[in-house]
C-alpha cells in the first residue's frame, strides 16, 4: 500500500506505461516517469501533466538508478523489449540486455535506495507457448521458449534473489497474457489489419482457448496491487473474465469493424506445412494453440476485472477505425 514517496514507472512512453501514468495522474498520485534515451516520447498530455519526467540511458548502471530512485517508494517496471528486429544473434543480445541486465541494475539500485515495493511486468510466455489442444491452463511452473520468454524468466529469478533479504523491496511479479486495447501493436494489430482488409483467416479443425487482458483491466489490476494493504511477495497472473478461441476473437473483431469474416478450416498438418514454408513454424502454436491463465492467484486477492472482454474489444476496434493509418 502506498504510504509516501513517488511511484517510478519505467517504460512510461510505452503502450502500458502511458495508460498507467494517465490513471496515476487521474488519482493524483505522485508519478516519476522514466523514458528511455533515444526512445519514444510521452504523449503531449503527459508531458504537460507530469512534473517529474526523467530520461534514462539504456545502459544505466546501479549507481545511476540509485540516484534516480531518491524519494521513490514504489517501482513499476514495465520497460522491456518484446519484438524482434535484427539477426538472431542481435535479437538474443538485445532481449537479454533490455529485459535481464536492465532489470538487474534497476532492482539493485532499488535495494540501495530503500525502495519499499517493486512490481515487475513479466509474461505468461514464461509458462510456455501453449499446446495444440482444446484447453491448456498454466500455473506458476516455468517452461520458457525463445529469447524473449527466457530473458523474462531469468529476470524474474534475478529479482527474487535481489529482493530476498529482509530490507529489500517487496517483489510482485505479474505474468500477463496478451495485452490489447487502443494503441496495441504486434500480432493483435496485425490481426485487426488482416480482418479489416477482408483477407481469409485459416483455422484448424480443432478449436482452442486463450486468455487475454484488456489494457484497462491491467491498469486497474496494477492500481489494485499498489493500493492493496496486504499484497506481499507474490507471483500473479491477471486476465480478463473470459477466455476466447482464436475464431471467436476474430468473429467479434470482424463484427466491431463491420467487416465479414472469411474463414476456412484446414487440417493441422496443412497449417504446419504453410508455417514451415514461411519459415515461421512457431506460429501454429502461437495462433491456434491454447494458453489459459490459472486465475487462482487473482481470486485469492479478490480482484475482478472491471471490463468485459467484449467491451475491451469494442474500444480497440473503435480506436483502430479512427487511427487514420492504414
Amino acid at each position: 500500500m502506498i504510504k509516501s514517496g513517488k511511484i517510478l514507472v519505467t517504460g512510461a512512453a510505452g503502450f502500458i506505461g502511458v495508460a498507467l501514468c494517465r490513471e496515476l495522474r487521474r488519482r493524483n498520485l505522485p508519478v516519476k516517469a522514466a523514458v528511455r534515451q533515444g526512445g519514444s516520447s510521452l504523449p503531449l498530455d503527459l508531458q504537460t501533466d507530469l512534473d517529474d519526467i526523467i530520461t534514462v540511458p539504456g545502459d544505466a548502471d546501479v549507481d545511476t538508478w540509485t540516484d534516480l530512485l531518491a524519494g521513490v517508494e514504489t517501482v513499476v517496471h514495465l520497460a522491456a523489449r518484446a519484438h524482434k528486429n535484427g539477426s538472431y544473434g542481435q535479437i538474443k543480445d538485445k532481449f537479454f540486455s533490455d529485459n535481464l541486465d536492465l532489470s538487474r541494475s534497476l532492482a539493485s539500485g532499488a535495494v540501495k535506495a530503500g525502495v519499499r515495493r517493486f512490481l515487475f511486468l513479466s509474461t505468461i510466455k514464461v509458462c510456455g507457448e501453449g499446446a495444440l489442444a482444446v484447453a491448456h491452463k498454466v500455473g506458476e511452473r516455468a517452461s520458457p521458449q525463445g529469447a524473449y520468454a527466457v530473458s523474462k524468466w531469468r529476470a524474474e529469478q534475478e529479482l527474487r534473489h535481489l529482493c530476498s533479504s529482509c530490507n529489500s523491496p517487496v517483489l510482485q511479479v505479474i505474468r500477463t497474457p496478451l495485452v490489447y486495447g487502443p494503441g496495441v501493436k504486434g500480432n493483435f494489430a496485425a490481426l485487426l489489419g488482416w480482418i479489416e482488409r477482408g483477407r481469409p483467416l485459416l483455422l484448424p479443425l480443432q478449436g482452442n482457448r486463450r486468455s487475454f487482458i484488456y489494457i484497462g483491466n491491467l491498469v486497474d489490476f496494477i492500481m489494485f496491487l499498489l493500493l492493496h494493504p496486504a499484497a506481499g511477495n507474490s507471483l500473479i497472473m491477471p486476465a480478463d473474465r473470459e477466455d476466447y478461441s482464436t475464431e471467436t476473437l476474430a468473429t467479434i473483431l470482424s463484427q466491431q469493424l463491420g467487416r465479414p469474416l472469411r474463414s476456412y478450416r484446414l487440417p493441422l498438418n496443412c497449417l504446419r506445412l504453410g508455417a514451415w514454408l514461411l519459415r515461421r513454424p512457431e506460429m501454429v502454436v502461437k495462433m491456434f494453440g491454447s494458453l489459459q491463465v490459472d486465475r487462482k492467484s487473482i481470486e485469492e486477492l479478490t480482484w475482478r476485472a472491471p471490463y468485459k472482454t467484449s467491451e475491451g474489444l469494442a474500444e480497440t476496434a473503435l480506436w483502430w477505425q479512427q487511427r487514420g493509418e492504414r
